[in-house]
């Protein structure tokens, strides 16, 4: 009797164990497929260095099709598959011995949300987790072009300045601001281009 229930409890543990391995096996399979996957890059040449935007999407936006009136906290932390968009910038230097850049947003012509309504938020990968770079915004659009080159129409939502070649992941958001009066119909949808510019010192 004894006998058996040890070859019960035996039997459970190396369930338990190969179960477990292949759990952290399927994790690294999806971890790999994602920052090894083809990437599309953007580049942006400067003088003594250059700037790459990549990402694994059809195109540099974020688009929401499933459009959500949350609030700051429940938008931070969503993780639906529509609901964010992730990149990377790599900067390279060449020549120059630093190269200042920054993120920008502007409404994609297939956006249907107005503009003043909706809230972004950004992230960037650290030690393995997305840590933010900030509060979330509500997207309000510059009407001049930045110093760094950002257009006219768009609003950075980070800068940053760098003295080496370096490759940085971020994750970006977005909502509806539940303190707005917008309230969104089934064909509504968030579709944000995402840029970088810099310039090189």
């Amino acid at each position: 009797m004894d006998n058996e229930k040890g070859k019960v409890s035996k039997g459970l543990v190396v369930g338990l164990i190969i179960t477990s391995l292949m759990v952290i096996s399927l994790v690294g399979a999806v971890s790999y497929f994602y920052y090894n996957a083809p990437k599309k890059v953007q580049e942006k040449v400067l003088e003594g260095g250059n700037i790459n935007l990549s990402y694994s999407d059809d195109s540099n936006s974020l688009n929401i099709t499933t459009v959500q009136v949350i609030d700051d906290i429940s938008g931070m932390k969503i993780n639906k598959a529509d609901s964010y968009f992730d990149f990377t910038v790599s900067v390279s230097l060449d020549e120059a011995t630093g190269i200042d850049y920054e993120i920008s947003v502007k409404p994609n012509k297939d956006n249907t949300v107005p503009t003043k309504n909706i809230k972004v938020y950004l992230e960037k990968l650290k030690s393995g987790t997305f840590t933010s770079t900030g509060n979330p915004v509500q997207l309000k659009l510059s009407n001049k072009k930045s110093k760094l080159g950002a257009e006219s129409g768009s609003m950075v939502i980070y800068s940053n300045s760098t003295k080496k070649s370096v490759s940085e992941n971020y994750r970006l958001r977005a909502w509806v601001d539940n303190t707005s009066l917008y309230v969104p119909n089934m064909t509504d949808k968030i579709v944000l281009d995402v840029e970088v510019h810099g310039k090189a010192s």
